[in-house]
């Protein structure tokens, strides 16, 4: 298998105009076929794809507003949704097996349909997972994309075609704690101006 990254890049984040500075590296690892690793400080690592139709995060960004940092903040969630580390929208299908299992309603596209094997067929499937696993959002369950892909692959034999799962989303808030020592600049400017300001 190859990469989507051949190389590590550090990125490096700091504050405007702080002396001594105020930063924060982090690295884009090479990772499997369709993944990188977005490591944070303190070792955290997240899968992460970027679209095709994206960049990837610059070697160094210089952040001048809080405004940025949700910004690059939310970016970098955007793209760890649509790795296999992204959570997938699903609809309960009832109770599983076992009262720690759920059955839940997914659709992915496959390859191979048609009269030569060259088209592609959305199919949806009720699968069994662990109710660990699920998380709810805004009142939607969601599982993750890795496990339902790995799922559909030992029913099927086939992999779904990369991304048909649905659209990803990951929680802000296990990004955020990176990002604290720049959050807490911001914060101290925004709180110095509104002291001006009174």
């Amino acid at each position: 298998m190859t990469a989507a990254t051949q190389e590590s890049r550090r990125i490096h984040v700091e504050v405007a105009d702080t002396h001594p500075r105020v930063a924060v590296d982090f690295e884009i690892r090479p990772g499997n076929k369709l993944d990188d690793q977005l490591v944070l400080p303190g070792g955290r690592a997240f899968a992460f794809r970027v679209p095709r139709s994206r960049s990837k995060p610059q070697g160094r960004n210089v952040l001048r507003t809080l405004k940025d940092l949700a910004s690059l903040v939310g970016m970098l969630c955007q793209y760890i949704a649509a790795s296999d580390d992204g959570l997938i929208c699903v609809r309960s299908a009832g109770k599983g097996p076992t009262d720690k299992s759920r059955k839940i309603r997914v659709a992915a596209t496959f390859e191979g349909a048609g009269h030569w094997g060259d088209e592609q067929e959305v199919r949806e499937h009720t699968i069994t997972v662990p109710i660990s696993q699920l998380v709810e959002h805004d009142g939607k369950l969601h599982a993750p994309r890795w496990l339902i892909r790995q799922t559909l692959r030992k029913r099927i034999g086939q992999w779904p075609v990369t991304g048909s799962e649905g659209e990803g989303w990951f929680d802000e808030c296990l990004l955020w704690p990176a990002f604290e020592a720049l959050k807490a600049v911001f914060d101290a400017r925004e709180k110095l101006l509104g002291a001006k300001e009174v």
